[in-house]
């Protein structure tokens, strides 16, 4: 409605919109869905929205309809900063999560058409706690195509080092971070979010004073507008509290800062705060206690399905684990770890779930196996916040082997994974939801490695995008059977909106990686009006 309705009279003309739309639904030119109790979500038909994209084009009016779009993401990015600086809700981040898409879509028509980056920089506002390749990808280009200051200039540089920091490059979140400080004035926002980012970054370089200090700021400044960042920033103080003396005092602040978090709705806080809780129980000794509250955080982070929550609650049963029981039950653990920090593009997350795999295998005895493995590490500056059990171990490994990072990204990811092993879910085949699954899919010369997310021709690996590969092992997992193209859009990208050319897109990626194209069709095959088979001999 915000698009296509008339803003001469607001509140009539959205029952106009709302009548067209259900004429568009049942003359089957619009489809509309519901995937697991989330809102309803309308797709277009790909030859429908070619055909009216040409004619607002030849109708001159393409970039009106496009700005209002813009417009009303912008509206909608206004109203979620808001509203998480109110409260730091699992369910104000999940609504936020259907809209990524949207945001990208928009800050791409923005970063070429707009000659100021206004409007960018109020998009970006909900992505301060994403970081997906795609978030610090648009934060570099946004830096080289708008080198005046707009308006939420420093909150935008603040966001950016948040960004930066969770993907793997602390030294451009450093610096960020830092300009943002220079630029910030009186927003308090942009102190508070760069003083954060400051803290973690201390402690990932192993300076607890520096990090107690810049967090302490930050904490003073979020009491002044924004309690729940407050009570997000007093727990992770509280991570902090190693000390003997300090640990109880520790314990309880967090758990009386989770009860508030708790009466509040925010999830998120109270997962966190269980995080850091086993984690201080464990650095005392009380394994057992650590092992329950580290389960509390895992069920959580399940629960919420927030980005940082899920590695962070998968790496504390892992390491409490570890410490408890050792090496070989801890191990599947570490890989789910490792596996849910991955599938956000969370390389620092990545890279401190290695850290404490390799430590663990080291107090087993294999200083091999933890050499192996500290090598496919690829952030080497990334450190947790949150105490490991086994730091001495770890800083033995970072003596030995120093600070450089693996620079082939997916190759050391890969060797990660192969050392690592299948996940516990797996009942020794990942994916033991489905007791007929095979790890590697082989045909023609082609092997799909669902483990290692690798295609490979003759033993070489294939570079493929990774929804690419999603949407081929999904077809090569259903070999022979019709998969329509609402079954692949829902499997791949879940609740997500996107559109059919998306899955087009991939389609044609897919038959370019395996030697297929749409004129042969030998590997996959196009089912006109209803969707896709995967045609080659499997073996």
């Amino acid at each position: 409605h915000a698009v296509c309705g008339d803003d001469t009279d607001a509140d009539a003309d959205e029952a106009t919109t709302v009548e067209l739309l259900s004429t568009l639904i049942d003359a089957s030119l619009v489809e509309s869905a519901s995937v697991g109790g989330s809102p309803m979500r309308y797709r277009l038909l790909e030859p429908v929205r070619l055909v009216g994209r040409e004619l607002l084009d030849q109708s001159g009016e393409l970039t009106m309809t496009a700005n209002r779009y813009v417009d009303a993401m912008v509206a909608f990015a206004t109203r979620f900063a808001a509203a998480a600086l109110e409260g730091f809700r699992s369910d104000i981040l999940a609504g936020l999560r259907d809209h990524y898409v949207h945001l990208f879509h928009t800050l791409d028509w923005c970063m070429a058409n707009d000659p100021t980056g206004e409007r960018a920089n109020r998009l970006f506002l909900p992505l301060f706690s994403h970081s997906l390749p795609e978030t610090l990808v648009r934060a570099r280009r946004a830096r080289g195509v708008w080198t005046e200051p707009a308006p939420l200039h420093a909150e935008v540089l603040a966001i950016m080092g948040a960004v930066a920091m969770h993907g793997g490059a602390p030294a451009l979140s450093r610096q960020w971070s830092d300009e943002a400080l220079e630029a910030a004035g009186d927003s308090e926002l942009a102190q508070m979010i760069a003083r954060r980012t400051l803290g973690f970054l201390a402690a990932y370089d192993g300076d607890p004073v520096r990090a107690r200090a810049h967090l302490a700021d930050a904490a003073a400044i979020a009491a002044r507008f924004s309690a729940a960042f407050a009570r997000e920033i007093g727990v992770t103080q509280t991570a902090l509290m190693t000390d003997t003396s300090e640990i109880e005092v520790g314990m309880a602040l967090a758990t009386d800062i989770a009860r508030v978090a708790a009466e509040s709705g925010e999830l998120v806080t109270v997962q966190w705060a269980a995080v850091i809780r086993a984690s201080l129980l464990a650095l005392s000794g009380r394994l057992d206690d650590a092992m329950q509250m580290a389960l509390t955080a895992q069920t959580m982070a399940e629960r919420t399905g927030h980005v940082w929550s899920l590695g962070a609650g998968h790496r504390s049963v892992a390491s409490v684990i570890a410490a408890r029981e050792g090496w070989t039950e801890a191990r599947p653990h570490f890989r789910l770890a490792l596996d849910s920090s991955l599938i956000h593009g969370d390389l620092a997350g990545a890279s401190i779930t290695i850290r404490a795999a390799a430590g663990a295998l080291l107090r087993d005895g294999d200083r091999v196996g933890a050499r192996r493995l500290w090598a496919t590490i690829v952030d080497p500056v990334a450190r947790s916040i949150v105490s490991s059990p086994f730091v001495v171990e770890e800083g033995e490994l970072d003596r030995e082997r120093g600070t450089q990072g693996h620079l082939d990204v997916t190759a050391a990811i890969g060797a990660a994974r192969e050392l690592l092993g299948p996940r516990p879910d797996a009942g020794g085949i990942e994916g033991g939801s489905d007791p007929g699954r095979v790890d590697v899919i082989r045909f023609g010369g082609y092997e799909l490695d669902r483990q290692l997310c690798e295609l490979r021709h003759d033993g070489i690996r294939v570079h493929i995008e990774p929804q690419v590969f999603d949407v081929l092992a999904y077809l090569a997992s259903r070999q022979g059977v019709l998969v329509t193209k609402e079954e692949l859009l829902d499997s791949v990208w879940g609740s997500r909106f996107v559109s059919e050319s998306a899955l087009t897109t991939r389609i044609k990626a897919a038959r370019r990686a395996t030697g297929d194209s749409g004129g042969t069709q030998s590997v996959i095959r196009t089912v006109h009006g209803r969707g896709y088979t995967f045609v080659a001999d499997v073996r």
